[in-house]
């Protein structure tokens, strides 16, 4: 068989990387069907011509006849393939020419096998057309592909890397990603696109690698898939993702496969937007620290509303030095010390405290991570605003809607969904400030149809396909314009799988909460406290009259049981009416999307929605059951005619924010919570009080519980006196040192040997004052890990 050129080899040996699923990566499934069915017709005509570039004699394109055009491959690979056919991306043509060449590069490379086996036969043997013809060869008009040849090349094999001839034996494609260098990708991809694909590696995504010939990296975050082809460099990559923001994401696979090899270029390559800000956060976190000791040292219920004012000063200034959730956090601190200003019912010294202590943590971690150079995460520096990125489709179930009120002054509707091929919740929100007078109708705002061109409720209630969907790193979904929907019909949540999200006995509901329950600095994530539960019987329900609290009784298969708890308030008045009259046999309820709350009477639940079957139809009932229930209706209907009670309407989603009308009320002006932040403000109530459940764990936790409690409340007026320590404190102080130096907790000893010497300033009193109230904050929040564990 006559010698190829090397371009042509290159270019057959590139090819022979692609498989189907590499194919439809550049195209779809369906067009690749076809294109093997055009190959079987014998569309290819065979390689035409060359064009090679003036300083290579294998750098090039291959020029092949396909029906009436004409296709252009390089070395590339597929994916950067040309036709002179009317599509505007790859097409079918492109696809069986790239098939062609690559099966003939496979059955040439079976040809040099078998000529070495069989160099001792006749010569007669090797004219056996079963040998050597490249697919698509044209001999005397026909296909020149012998009989015994065609079952073996209707289906592209998965190539394995011993069938491709490598330029060197060292040479594989995980070598050729490891070898790029930060400026290299940054050169490539853009400025632009290389710190998107470094603030995105920032996120920490999960990534799933399965090596071979090409090398394929999987961002299910993303709902995407990257191929890297061995020769053909970043330029062949593939991604399953067609954008214009495509780049970024390969730029991203290649970070995030050097990453989970042991090359970590982020740190190094870190985005503008947290460079030449070091020296004045350092410089304004230094502050901040300063202003926080002085407000414990003048006493947290001395406040006035020039130290109010300083600490909106230093807000803005925050947002200016790229230090958003300080900004938040300072801004909150603010409203607070308002409250107290103008003693207001909803002041709280205690909450105020705790503010301080929490953001003088968040101060201090930031600068040290400065000190050190290194980059502070967006977990704790937070965002400005979120940043969405285009995530491909998504094939969603509306899960339910609800609305809420924040005490800082905000409310708004949430929509809940979950995406069954990746097993997580997505969310739409829309927020809106009421304390700029606006107001605000929840009501109105289910019922308006200007999402994505639908209203929240009828999202909330069928199955969509979202199309160009944007979420930000919390999994929230953007409403732009470019995204659309198509309802796809009514959802049918009892076909879904929920995964570990779904629960049938609450012990296992317990380990999953324990792993929900903030610590540190970390931020709440929202959705991760969603979770579906069946129950096996729907036990007691009661109101507590003095609490102003809701409990309904659930039991699982092992007859354990946990409550649906709802705390009154007026948005949730009518949620409570519509749960004091259900019927669950009435609307065929068989589970409950619930947010997971952690208070002090232990882990409850708090109810979003109800999951329901839909209604048997008559030709689903028993034929017995049936002729029973229409001889009942003809004993107990009267003479008179009787009209009947209204069937419920069949919906397999009740959102129960919405599903009494009457009661849905809202108000900028009610003491409500964001069901966003209502775990964040249950979890502050148990770590007030001991959990239920602490004496179970029998490891001689309970006194220091009582001895961390009583360290709040001296810790407390510590704050509300200006710092000022008496001898019975000091006692209490010394007591406690020595106690908690009993058991190893040297952190707590340290900070208190300090506090107890005669020698300390009243500033440094007050700063370690602060970082024992989160020192007392975190021990607390680990506790209720151990008491839902146990």
């Amino acid at each position: 068989m006559a010698s190829e050129s090397n371009l042509i080899n290159q270019i057959k040996q590139a090819l022979a990387q692609y498989d189907d699923d590499s194919l439809a990566a550049i195209a779809n499934r369906g067009m690749v069907r076809r294109a093997r069915k055009d190959l079987q017709n014998g569309v290819v005509q065979g390689i035409i011509g060359e064009r090679v570039e003036s300083d290579s004699s294998d750098r090039g394109w291959v020029k092949l006849a396909v029906a009436e055009y004409e296709v252009e491959i390089s070395a590339l690979g597929a994916a950067k393939a040309t036709c002179t056919c009317p599509a505007v991306e790859v097409c079918r043509h492109i696809l069986a020419a790239s098939i062609w060449l690559a099966e003939g590069a496979i059955a040439n490379t079976a040809e040099q096998d078998s000529d070495r086996d069989a160099s001792d036969t006749n010569s007669d043997d090797l004219a056996d057309p079963a040998i050597g013809y490249p697919v698509g060869i044209q001999q005397d008009g026909k296909d020149g592909r012998p009989e015994q040849q065609s079952d073996r090349i209707t289906a592209t094999p998965a190539i394995d890397s011993g069938h491709v001839q490598e330029p060197e034996a060292k040479h594989s494609p995980s070598q050729e990603i490891l070898a790029h260098e930060p400026a290299q990708l940054k050169k490539w991809v853009g400025k632009k696109d290389y710190e998107a694909a470094i603030a995105l590696l920032a996120s920490n995504p999960t990534v799933g690698i399965t090596e071979g010939s090409p090398i394929v990296i999987k961002l299910p975050d993303f709902k995407l898939e990257c191929r890297y082809f061995l020769g053909t460099g970043l330029e062949g990559m593939v991604c399953s993702r067609k954008s214009t923001h495509s780049n970024r994401y390969l730029v991203l696979a290649i970070l995030a496969y050097q990453r989970q090899h042991g090359i970590d270029h982020h740190a190094i390559a870190a985005p503008d937007s947290t460079k030449g800000h070091d020296s004045a956060q350092a410089e304004l976190l230094q502050q901040m620290l300063l202003l926080f000791t002085e407000a414990v040292g003048m006493g947290v219920c001395n406040l006035s509303n020039a130290v109010q004012q300083r600490f909106i000063s230093q807000s803005v200034a925050a947002t200016a030095a790229n230090l958003p959730r300080l900004a938040k956090a300072l801004r909150g601190i603010a409203d607070e010390i308002n409250l107290l200003a103008t003693r207001s019912a909803q002041a709280d010294e205690g909450r105020l405290f705790w503010e301080l202590a929490q953001t003088n943590a968040i101060a201090s971690a930031t600068l040290e991570l400065l000190a050190k150079n290194e980059v502070p995460p967006i977990s704790l520096v937070g965002q400005h605003r979120s940043k969405y990125e285009e995530i491909g489709n998504l094939d969603l179930t509306g899960m339910g809607a609800y609305h809420w009120e924040s005490k800082t002054g905000y409310a708004g509707v949430t929509v809940l969904f979950w995406e069954d091929q990746s097993k997580q919740w997505f969310c739409w929100s829309e927020v809106r400030p009421t304390f700029r007078g606006m107001g605000f109708s929840p009501w109105w705002r289910y019922k308006q149809s200007d999402v994505w061109e639908q209203s929240p409720e009828t999202l909330s209630q069928n199955q969509l396909k979202l199309f160009s969907a944007k979420r930000n790193y919390q999994n929230r979904l953007s409403a732009s314009s470019t995204s659309k929907v198509l309802l796809l019909g009514k959802a049918e949540p009892v076909k879904l799988d929920f995964g570990d999200r779904y629960f049938k006995r609450w012990i296992n509901l317990r380990n999953y909460a324990a792993t929900t329950v903030r610590t540190g600095l970390g931020e709440y994530d929202l959705l991760q406290g969603m979770v579906v539960v069946s129950p096996t019987e729907w036990g007691e329900r009661n109101y507590d009259q003095v609490n102003q609290v809701f409990y309904w009784w659930l039991a699982d298969e092992d007859g354990d049981l946990l409550p649906l708890r709802v705390m009154y308030r007026p948005t949730d008045e009518g949620r409570i009416r519509f749960l004091e009259a259900l019927n669950p046999s009435q609307y065929y309820v068989w589970g409950i999307v619930a947010q997971i709350t952690i208070a002090a009477d232990g882990l409850a639940l708090y109810p979003i929605s109800l999951l329901c079957q839909p209604p048997p139809t008559i030709s689903e009932i028993e034929p017995d059951q049936l002729a029973a229930a229409e001889s009942k209706e003809q004993d107990t209907t009267p003479k008179t005619k009787q009209q009947k009670k209204p069937e419920p309407e069949a919906r397999t989603v009740i959102n129960l924010s919405f599903a009494d009308r009457k009661y849905t009320k809202f108000s900028s002006s009610d003491d409500s919570s964001d069901r966003t932040n209502t775990t964040n403000t249950e979890q502050d109530a148990a770590n007030e009080s001991d959990a239920e459940g602490s004496e179970e764990i029998d490891i001689g936790l309970a006194p220091l519980d009582l001895r961390v409690s009583g360290l709040i409340d001296n810790l407390q007026r510590l704050a509300e006196h200006g710092g000022l320590i008496g001898d019975s404190m000091q006692r209490e102080f010394k007591l406690a040192a020595q106690e908690f130096d009993r058991v190893g907790l040297s952190l707590f000893t340290h900070l208190l040997n300090q506090m107890n010497n005669p020698q300390i300033s009243d500033r440094e009193l007050c700063h370690l004052a602060l970082k024992l109230r989160y020192l007392c904050q975190l021990w607390q929040e680990n506790r209720l890990k151990l008491n839902l564990l146990a």
